[in-house]
């Protein structure tokens, strides 16, 4: 079965402000190596990153079971 999924936290964008406020939070979870891996899987990605990975998963379909994960959205 080939199928790719995209699993983001929270998506920032148009009426969705508010959390930019949780940044300055989460970079700090980030920097402390106990709660490093909860603050990147929980991570607040941009709506152009979300489109940027949706585009890419559409034009480059996965061979197997592909996840991309907030880190992965972000490098979008």
């Amino acid at each position: 079965m080939n199928a790719s999924f995209i699993r983001p936290w929270y998506v920032l964008g148009p009426g969705h402000y508010w959390p930019y406020l949780f940044i300055p939070f989460y970079k700090l979870l980030e920097i402390i190596p106990k709660t490093r891996e909860a603050a990147f899987r929980l991570g607040l990605v941009k709506i152009g990153q979300m489109i940027n990975c949706i585009t890419f998963a559409v034009k480059n379909p996965s061979v197997g079971i592909k996840v991309y994960d907030v880190k992965d959205i972000r490098e979008f």
